[in-house]
């Protein structure tokens, strides 16, 4: 805060405030404000972090004796730091589009709730701003006010991740504060959606499979194509197939949808092994 009040910026502040962080745990403490040492601490606490500053290196007494203030960090400010050093790891193991998609729904949540509350010091959002952000969602999942009606499962997902963001920056930083958006959930009728319809015969023959309709596409996209139809794989599933999961050698020929190193599947029950038959079949050999 201090570096941020003298126009150091706010990455500054962080990178002095996580260093503290650091030397304290080469020293052998927990790294504490200077507040929560003469407040908690034991007498013998106090007396070893006072005999480690002894050293008379700045770096040292800013750990031992905690005087390094929290940075106070807007919301935009939290959401970069938490994309590119706290949650980076999140994104292993997932493709390039995986880890594109996981940012963009981590950056949309933020965005959202700067657009509802401002962009504010993140980690003193209150109990009212949370429940004003919930407000917006509960909206937009009933539809009210010519917002496009979302699902529960959409609103639970970006409230969950500004929520998440609130609590791993909070850990990341050691800050004990009440993670405001507990608590807060929308209703998901999943089990009551309305079924999809299959297309309509007519529009399968004058569309999908009419006369020039795949002239644009090269061969490895209508190979994709010719698979979905006998196969009801996902796209990405056909797209990002290996040739260890295609046995063609089997007694009933099949694709397997399995974990890969480099890519996440969506659910435990995304795997599967799907029989190739008919043109899904001729086009797999």
């Amino acid at each position: 805060w201090q570096g941020i009040a003298g126009g150091e910026g706010a990455d500054r502040a962080q990178s002095a405030y996580d260093a503290a962080i650091a030397r304290a745990r080469v020293m052998g403490f927990e790294y504490k404000s200077a507040v929560d040492v003469s407040a908690s601490a034991s007498v013998e606490e106090i007396l070893r972090r006072l005999q480690a500053a002894h050293s008379g290196k700045r770096q040292d007494v800013d750990a031992a004796v905690g005087s390094v203030d929290q940075p106070k960090l807007k919301v935009s400010e939290v959401r970069k730091t938490y994309l590119e050093v706290i949650a980076i790891g999140e994104s292993k193991g997932m493709s390039p589009k995986q880890a594109r998609k996981r940012e963009e729904q981590k950056r949309f949540a933020a965005d959202k709730f700067i657009e509802v509350a401002g962009d504010i010091v993140f980690l003193e959002t209150t109990r009212e701003q949370a429940t004003r952000y919930h407000e917006y969602w509960m909206e937009r999942v009933l539809g009210r006010n010519g917002n496009k009606k979302v699902s529960g499962n959409t609103a639970n997902r970006a409230f969950g991740n500004i929520r998440k963001m609130f609590r791993d920056y909070a850990n990341y930083i050691h800050a004990d504060v009440k993670n405001p958006f507990d608590g807060l959930t929308f209703p998901d009728r999943k089990r009551q959606k309305r079924e999809v319809p299959p297309f309509p015969i007519p529009f399968i023959q004058e569309q999908l499979l009419a006369v020039g309709a795949h002239d644009g596409l090269n061969a490895e996209a209508l190979a994709i194509f010719l698979v979905l139809i006998e196969t009801g794989a996902r796209p990405s599933e056909i797209c990002n197939l290996i040739p260890e999961h295609i046995h063609l050698r089997a007694n009933v020929p099949y694709i397997s949808v399995d974990f890969q190193e480099e890519r996440v599947i969506k659910t435990e029950s995304s795997v599967r092994d799907i029989p190739l038959m008919g043109v899904a079949l001729a086009v797999m050999r």
